[in-house]
């Protein structure tokens, strides 16, 4: 996939702030992420990409402070019944959820269908497990 890559890594980018706050008396730790997902309507998979981009963030940084817990803060830009909100609450989304994939084959960053070919292969499940 890579057009997909290309528009993931090299048009869109992926900005997402973390920081590990640690309370002076007792030491707890938590780790803070804020991030903003990409609008467009026919981009429900580079949502899910990118939202599990930065899942796997949050999850390196948290076991790197023990364990601490974790507070996402995100604009979504998606519907609470979406596959990012799948992929959030259960930590898995079926290659069958349509909606999510409806304009992967379809969708070009640039308008065109350059590099549309090579997303002609079968989506297989998510899975935020590292």
């Amino acid at each position: 996939h890579k057009h997909l890559e290309h528009v993931l890594f090299h048009k869109l980018g992926h900005v997402m702030q973390t920081v590990v706050l640690t309370q002076r008396i007792s030491q707890e730790k938590v780790v803070i992420g804020n991030s903003h997902l990409f609008y467009h309507p026919m981009a429900s998979h580079i949502r899910c990409l990118k939202i599990l981009m930065a899942c796997r963030q949050l999850e390196i940084e948290h076991r790197e402070n023990q364990n601490c817990p974790i507070i996402f803060c995100e604009d979504f830009n998606s519907h609470p019944n979406s596959g990012v909100m799948k992929l959030l609450l259960n930590r898995y989304l079926d290659s069958n959820d349509g909606k999510t994939w409806k304009h992967l084959h379809t969708y070009s960053w640039d308008g065109g269908d350059d590099g549309v070919e090579e997303l002609l292969h079968d989506v297989e499940a998510i899975d935020l497990e590292l």
